[in-house]
């Protein structure tokens, strides 16, 4: 399962096509409003190429409440959406593949958030693989180091 956002998502979803595995893709929310998420032309194309080459595509209904029109732009109502992506993702996967550089965040609903939402919920082991992010604190800390993998527990 992946939501074949930019970046590791994508990277895990062609891997896994290229051994042969089924690809179901999750997506946060209606296709074509997550496709706002998309920054260039090339990585829409890459992202509907994934979504082509998917077992089962997903969209997750909107969360209650709320209206394509309340989640087109960034905001509380879109963190809802990729929350309940994360909630999805815990609860539905044996093994939650984490491609993170361990930074704990308070930041709802990215990689640090699921992974403590896994662990806090007992339903499965995480196998965390570090690596940086390409942006201004991507930096790694002093542990856990670069290319370093491990299964995480609740």
């Amino acid at each position: 399962m992946s939501a074949l956002a930019e970046g590791a998502d994508q990277l895990v979803a062609e891997v896994a096509l290229d051994l042969g595995l089924a690809l179901k893709a999750v997506l946060p929310m209606p296709r074509v409003s997550y496709e706002s998420d998309f920054a260039t032309a090339a990585s829409l194309h890459h992202f509907n190429h994934l979504c082509s080459a998917a077992t089962e595509l997903i969209e997750l209904p909107l969360v209650a409440g709320h209206t394509t029109a309340t989640i087109s732009e960034q905001g509380e109502a879109r963190t809802l959406q990729y929350n309940a992506l994360g909630e999805h993702l815990c609860t539905r996967s044996d093994v939650l593949l984490a491609l993170w550089d361990g930074k704990r965040s308070q930041k709802p609903a990215g990689t640090a958030w699921v992974v403590r939402m896994r662990r806090q919920s007992g339903n499965g082991p995480t196998y965390q693989v570090v690596c940086s992010r390409n942006q201004v604190d991507g930096a790694f800390t002093s542990t856990p180091r670069r290319a370093q993998a491990f299964w995480l527990y609740g």
